[in-house]
């Protein structure tokens, strides 16, 4: 299986874990409204947009529709990316551009929905190239110092392997910390990492120490 398949495969199941088991409410489109109204049916956020994507709406669109929803937070990148992945949907890269120049959303994603090949900055969340050279012996007894070196070593090897980038993203801990992710991923560890950048850090998980 090719590095972008696995990164897909891992990216689907992360969003599925995060629609519908963590912290994103389940919103039946049968549930009834919390306030007087004529309509009887709730459509969350996320079901609508894919919608819109599958009628190929334009990428001006697009942006203003994922702006708005960014600056409600009724959306995160992984819902972003879900719906890039979506077989289903067309997603304008010009959108994701114009909401990549206005810092809306991060270097990581963009480079995941344009294509464009990563770097160790884009994964600092999980990933420092002296912290990870010093910490394995047997990378730094055959491996020159050098960040790229490292970096693709990180992704062919250390990821698939489990090993930890930096000391903020200690891989057991996250998965002794949730269980609900173990079970969603099971021992499929790039969907960790993929999973902890785009939702769990900024969803104050914790990765470098025990919570219980």
């Amino acid at each position: 299986m090719s590095r972008r398949a696995r990164w897909t495969a891992g990216i689907l199941a992360a969003a599925v874990v995060a629609g519908s088991i963590l912290y994103t409410p389940a919103v039946s489109v049968q549930a009834k409204a919390p306030y007087d109204t004529y309509w009887n049916e709730q459509y969350p956020w996320i079901k609508t947009m894919t919608e819109a994507l599958q009628k190929n709406t334009d990428a001006t669109a697009v942006y203003r529709e994922i702006r708005l929803a960014l600056r409600y937070q009724v959306i995160n990148e992984l819902n972003i990316y879900q719906l890039y992945l979506d077989p289903t949907t067309v997603f304008p890269i010009e959108a994701a551009t114009r909401l990549y120049q206005e810092g809306l959303i991060s270097p990581f994603l963009y480079k995941l929905l344009a294509g464009i090949p990563l770097t160790a900055a884009d994964m600092k969340d999980v990933f420092d190239p002296a912290w990870y050279y010093g910490a394995y012996p047997a990378i730094n007894q055959v491996l020159p110092y050098d960040e790229n070196v490292l970096f693709e070593n990180f992704l062919n090897c250390g990821i698939p392997a489990g090993l930890n980038g930096n000391a903020a993203f200690n891989l057991a801990i996250y998965k002794a910390n949730y269980p609900e992710l173990v079970k969603a991923f099971g021992d499929y560890n790039p969907a960790y990492y993929q999973y902890y950048i785009l939702f769990g850090k900024k969803a104050g998980q914790k990765a470098d120490r025990r919570i219980n």
